[in-house]
């Protein structure tokens, strides 16, 4: 079978891609990855077909910019949406038409919106992939909204009264998503669902990609849901471990484990004294920090200003650092939330943008860790919590517990079980 996967956006939204292409390579598929150009080299490097998929990221040395405008808590999803992503939609839908000339099979994450329309005019199946719980807006299970972070942790109202709002959600957002009813019509295709809502979802399969401990399954998901858990890449194979520095290796085996800052790869652009200030906060909690400040802005060579037993990287891979240290504070991105889980290790989650507060409220009523404000990430407030987290044991304990939990599901194992099975009802419900 020739499958091609689509996806858009940053590491967080790739690595999972990667994982599921490893999968069903395993099994004897031929696979086709349709992403930013930006990652050409890193999808070839691998063996994959790849297929570029306009809008282009920046290359990071220019991202800042773009990271501080996408990463506002208040306006950075209508921003990526409306700014970024559609007012390239008809050179995506271009580019998407073109790698699946030849495709048996399309896949596709949430924001490559041209997906369902590509596949219908093809006359190919369309399977869908949603990496975070925010994506169901569940009645049952309430998301937390990007930027209102007040509620993150408390009760949310129930099914009754959330149905309604989230009702006027899809038609408050339904004008930000209007060049895709425009193309649809052009196409003399039918008016789908909202594309951020119900429209995203393949009538044949989605895949949650997400644990069941960070979001189970609500009444009001939609029909043909398989669930098979995280999908991981950045593990020791080949040239993946190119990122783990010797650098890092010898402070870890030069004394306890620390505390790790990282921000993910979006927010990190748009941290500004956050890692300065989270290292003075673990400095005066008397513990060592590791931090991944990314590539810092040009003409600045190193993170200046850092106090003894802090240690400032570029990148290491989640999976391999994440274990050796004792705290996670992290962004909350889907990916991050998802290593930090899997480590087993108590976590701050910081939330910028996007799902990152909802991931957050996750975080904390799993028994997981805590949360606090970018803007408070200072002083001996923030100290304070750090310390707070690193003794407490009920935390502790619950989260080597679901860290068990979560390393023992294979998410590629059953993705690519669910894919094929989907596969083979929709070859005998269209048989011909």
């Amino acid at each position: 079978m020739r499958i091609v996967v689509s996806t858009w956006g940053t590491y967080g939204d790739l690595h999972p891609v990667l994982g599921l292409c490893a999968g069903l390579r395993q099994r004897g598929h031929h696979l086709g990855i349709a992403t930013c150009p930006l990652y050409k080299e890193r999808v070839e490097a691998l063996g994959y077909e790849f297929h570029p998929l306009r809008p282009d990221l920046p290359d990071p040395k220019d991202i800042h910019d773009l990271a501080r405008r996408v990463m506002d808590p208040r306006t950075g999803t209508k921003t990526m949406l409306t700014d970024v992503l559609l007012p390239s939609l008809r050179d995506m839908d271009e580019d998407l038409h073109t790698a699946c000339k030849d495709a048996d099979l399309l896949i596709s994450h949430s924001l490559v919106f041209p997906s369902p329309i590509v596949a219908e005019r093809l006359g190919i199946p369309f399977f869908s992939m949603v990496l975070q719980p925010i994506v169901f807006c569940s009645a049952y299970d309430p998301p937390i909204p990007p930027g209102v972070t007040k509620l993150i942790g408390k009760p949310m109202p129930p099914p009754g009264v959330m149905a309604p709002l989230l009702t006027f959600a899809k038609y408050r957002t339904r004008r930000w998503v209007k060049a895709v009813d425009a193309l649809r019509s052009e196409y003399h295709l039918q008016k789908g669902g909202h594309p951020l809502f119900d429209g995203q979802f393949s009538p044949d399969l989605t895949l949650a990609l997400f644990s069941p401990q960070l979001g189970s399954p609500q009444p009001d998901w939609p029909e043909h849901v398989v669930q098979p858990g995280f999908l991981f890449h950045d593990h020791l194979e080949g040239g993946e471990a190119a990122g783990w520095s010797a650098d890092v290796q010898a402070f870890l085996d030069a004394g306890p484990e620390p505390i790790l800052f990282t921000l993910g790869t979006s927010a990190v652009f748009a941290a500004g004294d956050f890692f300065k200030q989270s290292a003075w906060a673990a400095y005066r909690a008397g513990h060592r920090s590791i931090l991944l400040v990314g590539r810092l802005p040009d003409g600045q060579k190193e993170l200046e200003g850092l106090p003894p037993g802090a240690l400032a990287v570029p990148y290491a891979p989640h999976s391999m650092i994440m274990p050796k240290c004792s705290l996670v504070v992290h962004q909350g991105g889907a990916g991050t939330t998802a290593q930090a889980m899997r480590a087993g290790k108590p976590q701050l989650v910081v939330p910028f943008a996007h799902d990152q507060p909802d991931n957050a409220h996750r975080v904390v009523k799993a028994g997981l860790g805590a949360w606090r404000p970018r803007r408070r990430c200072k002083g001996m407030g923030y100290t304070r919590l750090l310390q707070s987290l690193m003794t407490d044991d009920v935390i502790k304990a619950t989260a080597r517990r679901i860290g068990e939990i979560v390393s023992a599901e294979n998410g590629v194992s059953g993705a690519c079980d669910a894919i094929e099975s989907a596969f083979a009802t929709y070859q005998t419900k269209h048989k011909k």
